[in-house]
């Protein structure tokens, strides 16, 4: 018991080594001791118990403080949030004018394969027709890698904004 009470008294309450105290005086047979520990009620020191008031009030303080904290970072979210809803807003209206000027070349491109046509069917020699056919195949082919390569930026421009990318357009 005296070897607990070298090791772990510091550690303990005050209760916890009085009844260990009070075992001690039963075990070395002083009855007296021991019902002395076990009504020992140690007297409160102001100062003690000042000091006690203090530190709770402190804690109290910085409980308070830490709530205001959240509070704020709750609201500076709820900020960046709505920031981020404009940003997506505003790249879905940029998509919009994208596939807006996709189909109004879609549009130049039937228009001139109209015209293209128009004209193959006046001039039957079948050198020119095979000239212009090989020609509107690779204006198509151009036409498709341009609108390829314009749905891929757009698509990555959505990416970007719902991964909160702020620099929408700009790939690294």
């Amino acid at each position: 018991i005296t070897f607990m009470l070298q090791t772990m008294g510091q550690s303990m309450t005050e209760e916890m080594r009085y009844k260990i105290l009070a075992q001690w005086a039963d075990l070395t047979k002083q009855p007296e001791l021991a019902q002395e520990f076990r009504n020992y009620k140690p007297s409160v020191d102001p100062a003690v118990e000042e000091m006690r008031q203090l530190e709770v009030n402190n804690a109290r303080l910085r409980n308070e403080k830490l709530k205001a904290e959240i509070k704020a970072s709750y609201a500076a979210s709820k900020e960046d949030i709505a920031d981020e809803a404009e940003k997506l807003a505003a790249a879905r209206v940029k998509n919009a004018q994208a596939d807006k000027l996709i189909a109004e070349k879609d549009k130049v491109d039937s228009e001139r394969d109209l015209v293209d046509l128009t004209f193959l069917e006046r001039d039957n020699q079948i050198d020119k027709l095979n000239k212009m056919e090989e020609m509107s195949i690779k204006h198509a082919q151009e036409m498709d890698k341009e609108k390829l390569k314009h749905i891929a930026n757009i698509r990555s421009m959505e990416f970007q904004a719902r991964q909160g990318d702020q620099n929408i357009g700009v790939i690294e």
